[in-house]
């Protein structure tokens, strides 16, 4: 099923005191008009037990629903409704997302309705919507919202659970679970920024409120404490002042001290002479390799993660704490396609666990800090934005990119955000010295997440269709007559592999997959890396001119641990 969700205003909230319109119960109907730029209708929106309906005379504009195919209902105001659904279009089917307008025309939206579709309708950042009035206010400031071209005036209100901005300006009324609240930042005495994850437009928006008086320290100190997770010291929290990155590096740097560890392999090669003829001799002693590498601790019994390059071919690996300890390991598993493993000691009393972030969430511009052991230098800080969220590189798996300095020693070390949460994990650079240049790259800590619970029972699987791949450019489609976006043509078919049992051949083009999930051309690789061995998919494919829908069954990727 479809992630789905429902967002109500702040508007919403206070405007109790409106004449609501509707039944008690189900069905609920509202007289509506469908506000388009084009083709503009009136109807009936019907909420019912299995979905919403939009009965009207226009046939173009009649639309019927099921809640698992509607992504997300908006309630904006008592008299505004947006839903943004799924539909299939064109003539591949391969769907996509579109968003409805409605203007309640009689009446508005009542509490009845907003309670029955947040029985119905689930968003996996907001759980619960507490009426203002439902729970004591903590503060309330007086505040502008600042905006280009227009602003409005308001209240920035905070609750126990959450914090809102109070405005009669529709469009501006704001409500944030703290969970949602990816930053906060005070640009000086009488201005505050927001930055809060939205999950309609699925980015993070910044919000600058002016304040009518200077910023209380108590305010700051109580929105800091929510805002960010309890895995951090909140005596540590920096004082309200005009300039916070700095305070936030040392922040950062001490709380996760104890997280990042240097990681110091052993990897013996063996010495074989040569005799005069240029046949192998006698074996020496073998010649002892050291290797250098960071972790980071991701919970409390001692499970570390680095890179699977770090330990590749390594007979002894051990930690080096912050305080200087060095503890034995052992590997519990690795995964060479994501160049992740997995290693644990076995007392953990000396390290603390760092939490997992959001890498869905983070946004290029942000501040980055990644902590390491760059040429052995242990536990080396070093900070800068994050410069891109989705470089590829052609496997199907996407990279953060960085310009925060990452060298030799630091690949299996944490990239984190300015709450402490881990975002990636460093795994490689781009440079013809083999040294920083400011082109890092870094694992989503999201991928980290798909891999784990393999990574733990020591048995990583992936998924192939036993082809390689390039992605057509839209000349090179159109030259084979193919009027699509986003493509990947085969290049190799494993004559033993899944996709030549399905008829795949080299040539073809591959434009996305309609099963087990809708994925395009451009995530076709990723999905079925992720799919399990065994599955059924169905490949849309073009072959001459033709069209098609290939079903095939996903293998095993050579090379599983």
């Amino acid at each position: 099923m479809r992630t789905h969700r429902l967002i109500i205003t702040a508007a919403v909230m206070v405007l109790a005191s409106a004449s609501w319109a509707g039944a008690a119960g189900p069905p609920f109907e509202l007289s509506v008009k469908k506000d388009q730029l084009i083709g503009a209708s009136r109807g009936t929106l019907r909420f019912t037990e299995d979905g919403v309906q939009y009965d009207t005379s226009e046939k173009t504009d009649a639309r019927t629903w099921v809640y698992g195919d509607i992504k997300q209902l908006q309630v904006l105001s008592p008299t505004r409704i947006v839903v943004l659904t799924y539909e299939d279009q064109g003539r591949l089917k391969l769907g996509a997302d579109r968003t409805f307008t409605f203007d309640v025309v009689t009446g508005s939206v009542s509490p009845e309705l907003v309670a029955f579709l947040l029985a119905r309708v689930e968003h996996p950042l907001v759980t619960a919507v507490r009426p203002p009035g439902a729970g004591p206010v903590l503060f309330r400031l007086s505040v502008k919202h600042q905006r280009s071209g227009r602003g409005s005036e308001g209240a920035l209100v905070m609750y126990e659970d959450h914090l809102a901005y109070l405005t009669e300006r529709e469009t501006d009324a704001r409500s944030w679970r703290f969970s949602d609240i990816f930053a906060v930042l005070p640009l000086d005495r009488f201005r505050l920024q927001v930055q809060a994850y939205e999950g309609g437009s699925g980015r993070t928006r910044t919000f600058v409120f002016e304040l009518k008086s200077a910023l209380p320290p108590e305010f700051y100190d109580a929105l800091w404490a929510r805002v960010n997770p309890s895995a951090l010291d909140r005596r540590t929290a920096p004082a309200p002042s005009p300039f916070l990155p700095a305070d936030a590096f040392v922040r950062v740097a001490r709380e996760r001290a104890r997280s990042v560890v240097a990681l110091h392999t052993l990897t013996e090669t063996p010495l074989v002479s040569w005799t005069p003829n240029g046949q192998p001799g006698s074996e020496g002693p073998p010649i002892v390799d050291q290797g250098l590498g960071s972790g980071v601790v991701i919970d409390s019994e001692g499970f570390i993660l680095t890179n699977a390059h770090v330990i590749e071919g390594a007979t002894a690996i051990h930690v080096r704490t912050d305080d200087g300890d060095d503890i034995d390991v052992v590997v519990v598993g690795r995964d060479p396609d994501t160049d992740l493993a997995l290693l644990k000691v076995a007392d953990p009393s000396a390290l603390e666990p760092a939490p997992f972030g959001d890498s869905n969430r983070v946004q290029p511009g942000q501040w980055v800090v990644a902590i390491g052991s760059p040429f052995g230098l242990h536990h080396t800080v070093t900070a800068g934005i994050l410069s891109a969220t989705a470089r590829g590189d052609g496997s199907g798996l996407d990279f953060l990119q960085t310009d925060a300095a990452v060298n030799p020693g630091n690949s299996g070390g944490p990239l984190l955000d300015l709450n402490g949460n881990v975002i990636g994990i460093a795994a490689g650079i781009v440079s013809e010295m083999g040294q920083n240049i400011g082109l890092n790259f870094a694992i989503p800590i999201n991928t980290v997440k798909e891999v784990l619970p393999q990574l733990r029972r020591g048995n990583v699987v992936h998924g192939s269709l036993g082809i390689d791949t390039r992605t057509l450019t839209r000349a090179a489609a159109r030259f084979l007559g193919l009027e699509a976006s986003e493509a990947l043509q085969v290049t190799a078919v494993d004559p033993e592999g899944p996709a030549a049992r399905a008829g795949i051949e080299v040539g073809d083009a591959l434009l996305g997959l309609t099963a087990p999930r809708t994925a395009t051309a451009r995530d076709l690789r990723r999905e079925v890396w992720r799919t399990p061995p065994g599955t059924a998919i169905r490949i849309h494919t073009w072959r001459r001119g033709v069209f098609s829908e290939v079903p095939a069954v996903v293998g095993q990727r050579p090379g599983a641990t």
